[in-house]
């Protein structure tokens, strides 16, 4: 996956197990001999100002800014850093780009005490991340001012820090480049897919094709009002009906009996946590007692093909239950198929449609969160077809939207291995494992950021693909 880079002549043991050996004249050193650290300082959400002139940094894994005051204990000036000491996003260090700024009580701030390169340093903190930030595995995981102090650096040259940060700004931005592209691909493929959807249960379209009462493909067919805005204009042969009509929609909400540990003896609980990418996650399911599961199945009894939808949070995200599994669900929405594969597909597919967003939008209730009632899903209006067309539909949206998922699929593994690519190119520099030093930048030797890149390097970089 790497390219390959010079390596150093000569090198020596670092004395660190996890960096290995080191280039000769590299030096081991500490991070507390280079940067003074500190809490940052308490700063509630009433404190903060619309029109404020400090950026406030807090603990999340980005440089995205918490809010703004006018004034505080704690100033940072550009090129200091703010480490997130609590919380899932420990050790994601940020870069300060404000000339002044502050942080949370959440993070460790650092300032520059002695002559080294900031950049390399923060190319050196994100680089090793891993190794550098390892927290107090508590109810809260927290790593503190001691254990960033006492972490262990590596300084090399004064030319060669600056060589290392301006080539990682370089190489980083154009494998950043990359993924942003195919995220963005990503992004189009989905909408494509619910557009895909949506034109073939709404208006009988697939691809470029229509199909008639008779079953078959035709360049294109009467179409009627459907009386409903949301969807438009349908096929003069089918129906607008609501979903109470169709399917017995049950509600899945119900409160939280006690969990059980012992799972070979209990039953899993899923919730929308446990629905993701079309499929039931059983293994990272709390469980509940048989008992309590007799209660929740009087009211929400879940067969195979039946169709799971969460009624709180991420609403739209459905799947069809592909198994005899006894198991129970809370704040899901239970669609009654009675083993009718064709109707459960057909629902599901409404579901993924752009429709049912739409009447989603109108009808949620607000609140913390997004939620839907029973009475709002049951009377969904849907688009109804004889079963002999949408089985030729289904079969259609079947093998259409596994294509685009296969895509999508590529291209997030893609992703990954650029991920995974620019982590090895930065340890690799980091660390001194290749050597740059007569490595021609593009852009001249002092180049900080390098937001463009020429198409032979984005070449040779798309190797990892």
């Amino acid at each position: 996956m790497m390219r390959k880079y010079n390596k150093y002549d000569e090198y020596k043991d670092s004395g660190v197990e996890w960096i290995g050996e080191i280039p000769v004249d590299w030096r081991q050193s500490k991070y507390k001999y280079y940067y003074y650290s500190s809490m940052g300082n308490t700063i509630l959400k009433e404190d903060l100002i619309v029109d404020g002139s400090i950026p406030i940094y807090s603990a999340t894994e980005s440089d995205n800014i918490f809010g703004y005051v006018n004034n505080a204990n704690v100033i940072l000036n550009k090129n200091d850093f703010v480490i997130p000491a609590r919380g899932n996003s420990i050790g994601n260090v940020t870069l300060v780009a404000d000339e002044k700024a502050t942080c949370t009580q959440t993070t460790i701030y650092s300032k520059k005490v002695n002559n080294i390169n900031s950049k390399y340093i923060y190319y050196f903190l994100d680089g090793l991340k891993n190794y550098l930030f390892n927290f107090t595995r508590t109810a809260i995981p927290q790593i503190t001012v001691k254990q960033v102090s006492n972490n262990d650096i590596l300084v090399p040259p004064k030319k060669e820090q600056q060589k290392i940060a301006s080539f990682l700004d370089q190489k980083t931005a154009e494998i950043n480049e990359i993924i942003n592209k195919k995220e963005s691909l990503i992004d189009y493929l989905e909408k494509y897919k619910k557009s895909v959807i949506t034109e073939a249960v709404t208006k009988g379209k697939l691809g470029d094709k229509y199909i008639n009462k008779d079953g078959e493909l035709v360049n294109e067919i009467e179409m009627k009002d459907s009386g409903v805005e949301w969807i438009g204009k349908i096929p003069d042969y089918w129906d607008i009906s609501k979903m109470k009509f169709l399917i017995e929609v049950k509600d899945g909400t119900h409160d939280t009996p006690e969990y059980i540990i012992d799972n070979n003896s209990s039953v899993p609980l899923i919730t929308s946590k446990h629905i993701e990418a079309d499929k039931i996650k059983f293994k990272s399911a709390n469980h509940i007692s048989n008992k309590d599961y007799k209660i929740i199945n009087q009211r929400s009894d879940v067969k195979k093909q039946d169709v799971l939808m969460p009624m709180i949070g991420t609403i739209g995200n459905p799947v069809i239950v592909n198994t005899n599994k006894k198991f129970s669900i809370k704040n899901l929405a239970l669609f009654k198929t009675e083993h009718n594969l064709v109707l459960a597909k057909w629902i599901y597919y409404y579901l993924k449609s752009e429709v049912f967003n739409k009447q989603v939008k109108i009808l949620t209730r607000g609140g913390v969160q997004s939620f839907l009632s029973l009475d709002v899903l049951r009377n969904l209006e849907i688009a109804e077809v004889n079963n002999e067309v949408k089985i030729i539909i289904i079969n259609y949206l079947d093998k259409k939207t596994k294509q685009i998922n296969n895509l999508i699929q590529k291209t997030k593994e893609s992703i990954e291995k650029y991920k995974e690519y620019k982590k090895s190119l930065i340890f690799e520099a980091v660390t001194g494992k290749i050597d740059l030093r007569d490595y021609e930048l593009e852009g001249g030797e002092e180049l900080a950021e390098h937001n463009n890149s020429s198409q032979t390097e984005r070449e040779r970089i798309s190797a990892v693909d």
